[in-house]
């Protein structure tokens, strides 16, 4: 595979983020927007968009009250089928970080869908990997979120659960 190309999302990038969202994560399960204060990362290989990844910084995260703030939260993170497995996710939410670092956050957050029955939580090794650690299960993550099904458990709502992942600094 070619170089991954980190690049901030521009306007003209959200028909091809909104299909790879989809197609990655189902219909109405995300949202962005360029002009956000999100950070919004995209991974480019050979001129076509393989990922792409969204985090912000929030003066505290409900899931973990507990955890010092600012939090950055590392929200989304979707790689094509075909780049997977090749460091690609990894590259985002290690940018997205720092990016989260870099504005004042003191901590990091992120939720790991755990897609359906599988047990499946891809971004599970990236996140430990990268140095966040497990905090806890949380049932029924999506549910509420959007009308069409699910493409892991085939329900909408979505009763997926999220594993939610934490990095603290000190």
């Amino acid at each position: 595979m070619s170089p991954v190309i980190l690049r901030p999302l521009e306007s003209s990038d959200l028909p091809a983020v909104a299909k790879l969202f989809d197609a990655t994560l189902g219909s109405g399960f995300w949202s962005l927007d360029a002009g956000s204060h999100e950070y919004c990362q995209l991974a480019v290989v050979d001129g076509v968009l393989t990922g792409a990844g969204a985090a912000a910084v929030f003066g505290r995260l409900d899931e973990a009250p507990d955890l010092r703030g600012p939090v950055g939260l590392v929200r989304l993170v979707a790689v094509h089928e075909r780049a997977r497995r090749k460091g690609v996710a990894t590259r985002l939410v290690e940018s997205l970080s720092q990016l989260c670092l870099n504005a004042g956050a003191s901590s990091l957050a992120s939720f790991a869908w755990v897609r359906g029955d599988s047990g499946i939580c891809a971004l599970a090794g990236v996140l430990t990997s990268l140095g966040f650690q497990r905090l806890r299960r949380l049932d029924s993550f999506y549910a509420g979120e959007g009308d069409t099904p699910c493409p892991a458990c085939q329900r909408a709502p979505c009763e997926c659960p999220a594993d939610l992942y934490i990095r603290e600094y000190f």
